[in-house]
């Protein structure tokens, strides 16, 4: 393929037509009824893109302008580790600026201009035979086999830019510290990123982690001065045992202009300027209903360092990528999908044709399925250092190197597999929780019944690892008597007439974890976002049925919490809008005021009090 140079005016932009994310995600044989949700390809860009828009509105803004920020006091020990961050940080970005790619991608449709970079040589995204499908999970049929031959197909990547990349990347490993000066993080926390919308809905990510019994710290990273906010981090969250960091202000060459901090870099960023050694990350929108501080001091964490939550697709990263981190992968199929545990003699395919007859990411040395989920991610920076600086790297240059060759274009293109990429390539253990994201919503039955998914259900890592370790004692009894009956013809007999098999490899792992025997530890509730100045003004809370226009519960298929979700949310709305009349960023810029929307708060409120019983509240003793 020609390299060639394409200005950045005629990128073309994101349609917003097609399939919705959630009805991708649940179409199936076993479910076939319509659905509307977060668009497919695009929840990786979410994020990004409405983050930046909000900075633009509150840069930009005609009316009443944010409080200038003025450095708060420090500790002498706050003062040593914010001058060890900054020297420990100009050497790493040092080494990233240093070994810049040459060549890149396009951006990805729907990407603004300025998330690009100037480059020598820009790639226009062209495919071969095939394109990267969103496969889900559970889709068995009517599906391609995503082997290496079909993966190869997809994007088209010159062998001029692989060599490009091999370089730059073996430049960065060489060169990347593998330890940190003593003291520069200490102790287990949370860690939120705030900034215009985000700051509030991290605020309700903080108020709902203390409704669980969370007693651990909060950092709350804020990017840039211009969105430091006054009343939120000087007098509500110290209540809440929480504080607001500056990027800035730990590491200053960040204010300079050539250090261009963009938002999908600000993950891997606040996960390594936040003080914490053992670190929780969670998207502002990431809202927990279990009390995720066992994680730190139990299995899967203590051992692996790492723990990652799955999203709903298959993976699809190009077999280059591996080629140019200089990884071989075998022939051997040594997982079937999400299972690593069972014996491969019971699923694997003839090695001698692997290259288009084993599904590439189920075979020795590539990365597991399913694809990331990074609206949560927990990481002990003793053991994984080298790969959060990694994943920092691939972030920097991920729109136009790194995230194609990780989903191709695939849904939620963006940061979600670094982190998983950068531990492997190191050798490091990661946790890949294996119960598989489910979506919460809800069903409307006119004009014509279709269900709507607001939010992901991701679940508890903790009781994941018991569940791994259940089955292989299960399936380890299910073995030997299988065994037993084989030795004889009555139980050959039996086997036989009843169609049992040992294992199915397509029900007998995945059907063992289900919402029953797992525990939910965070909704992640992205769209619509729990922000009341955009449900108002985009009327999220309300149906047309009959012609007759009604409140909906969002979540009011919400099944295996002890607790109403959704009433919840709006009590801790009434707490801040109207009861301590917040003042924020987003809504002098929107020109209002909390207690604006006071009566559209109680009028939902007292809706979902005399609504409860729509859903399902699990008892809490179960």
């Amino acid at each position: 393929m020609v390299l060639t140079l394409v200005a950045w005016s005629l990128l073309p932009r994101r349609s917003r037509r097609g399939l919705s994310y959630y009805e991708q995600q649940l179409q199936s044989s076993s479910l076939s009824r319509p659905f509307s949700g977060l668009r497919a390809g695009e929840a990786g860009l979410d994020g990004l893109l409405e983050y930046e828009q909000s900075l633009s509105e509150l840069r930009n803004s005609q009316g009443p302008q944010p409080v200038r920020y003025v450095g708060v006091a420090k500790t002498d020990t706050e003062i040593l580790r914010n001058t060890q961050f900054q020297k420990h940080f100009k050497d790493i970005w040092a080494t990233i600026l240093a070994n810049k790619p040459r060549a890149g991608f396009e951006l990805a449709p729907g990407m603004a201009a300025g998330s690009g970079m100037p480059l020598d040589v820009l790639v226009k995204r062209e495919y071969g035979a095939y394109k990267a499908v969103n496969v889900a999970m559970h889709d068995t049929v009517g599906v391609p086999l995503l082997s290496e031959e079909y993966l190869l197909n997809c994007l088209k990547v010159p062998p001029e830019m692989v060599a490009d990349l091999a370089a730059s990347h073996k430049n960065v490993v060489r060169d990347l510290p593998a330890s940190y000066p003593d003291g520069l993080y200490e102790g287990r926390g949370i860690v939120f990123i705030g900034g215009g919308k985000f700051s509030w809905l991290s605020l309700l990510g903080i108020e709902n982690l203390r409704a669980t019994g969370s007693k651990l710290p909060v950092e709350l990273i804020f990017p840039t001065e211009a969105e430091y906010e006054e009343m939120l981090c000087e007098k509500v969250l110290p209540d809440l045992n929480a504080k607001c960091v500056l990027l800035t202000e730990r590491v200053p060459e960040f204010r300079k202009h050539k250090y261009t901090i963009r938002g999908y870099q600000y993950k891997s960023l606040a996960l390594l300027v936040s003080s914490f050694e053992q670190v929780l990350f969670l998207d502002s929108d990431n809202v927990p209903v279990a009390n995720p501080d066992a994680i730190f001091v139990s299995e899967p964490f203590t051992s692996h360092g790492m723990v990652t939550w799955p999203d709903f697709w298959r993976r699809v990263t190009h077999p280059t990528y591996y080629k140019l981190v200089d990884r071989e992968l075998g022939n051997e199929q040594v997982r079937n999908n999400i299972d690593d545990v069972t014996p491969n003699r019971y699923y694997a395919r003839d090695p001698g044709h692997a290259f288009s007859s084993v599904p590439l990411h189920d075979r020795a040395g590539a990365l597991p399925d399913p694809s990331s989920e990074s609206g949560q991610i927990a990481v002990d920076k003793r053991t994984h250092l080298r790969a959060l600086l990694l994943a920092l790297y691939y972030n920097y240059y991920g729109p136009q190197q790194y995230y194609p060759l990780f989903s191709q274009g695939g849904a939620g293109e963006g940061d979600k597999e670094t982190f998983v990429a950068a531990a492997q390539h190191f050798g490091l253990p990661f946790y890949h929780v294996r119960k598989a994201v489910d979506v919460i919503g809800y069903w409307q039955l006119q004009p014509e019944e279709h269900y709507t998914g607001v939010g992901m259900i991701q679940y508890d890592p903790v009781v994941d690892y018991k569940l791994v370790a259940a089955y292989k004692d299960w399936f380890s009894a299910r073995e030997k008597e299988h065994e037993r009956r084989q030795a004889s013809f009555v139980g050959r007999l039996r086997d036989w007439w009843a169609g049992e098999v040992v294992y199915d490899p397509a029900r007998t792992f995945t059907g063992w974890f289900n919402k029953t025997n797992s525990r939910p530890m965070f909704v992640h509730s992205n769209f619509p976002k729990l922000d009341p100045v955009s449900l108002r003004k985009d009327d999220f809370l309300f149906v047309t049925n009959g012609g007759a226009r009604k409140r909906v519960r969002m979540y009011s298929d919400q099944s295996g919490l002890d607790f109403d979700y959704e009433l919840r949310q709006w009590q801790f709305i009434k707490k801040h809008f109207c009861d301590k009349a917040i003042d924020l960023n987003y809504l002098r810029v929107a020109g209002v005021t909390s207690l604006d929307y006071c009566d559209f708060i109680e009028q939902e409120l007292e809706f979902l009090e005399n609504s409860q019983h729509l859903i399902n509240i699990r008892n809490a003793t179960t």
